[in-house]
């Protein structure tokens, strides 16, 4: 317990990590919105960006080439979401840079223009 209450503090406390992890989030839904993704994606805050694709199995397609690419993205399917609401769940980390966003927005305008 003390452990769990010693690293919530610490998270709490990191300002920095969280305005990184914003920054890094900006400049992917930026790179995603050039490709095409929906603009209701301006919208969203925080490091989970979805990109609705709509049918199941060209999410699970776009997920295996990117994957194929180095790039770990989440089909999401139904049940999961609403029929022909598929999407790709892209998700932010603080461990990434800029650098390596940049990379991804290259391999992802393979898979999407």
């Amino acid at each position: 317990a003390q452990a769990i209450e010693l690293r919530l503090n610490r998270v709490a406390a990191d300002d920095a990590g969280r305005e990184r992890l914003h920054r890094l989030s900006d400049i992917l839904r930026a790179h995603l919105l050039r490709l095409g993704a929906d603009p209701e994606l301006k919208t969203r805050r925080g490091p989970i960006l979805p990109w609705i694709v709509g049918d199941a199995r060209r999410a699970v397609e776009l997920s295996k080439q990117l994957l194929e690419r180095g790039i770990l993205v989440q089909a999401i399917r139904p049940p999961t979401v609403p029929p022909n609401t598929a999407r790709l769940r892209f998700t932010v980390s603080a461990a990434l840079s800029e650098h390596d966003l940049d990379i991804a927005y290259e391999h992802l305008r393979g898979c999407f223009t």
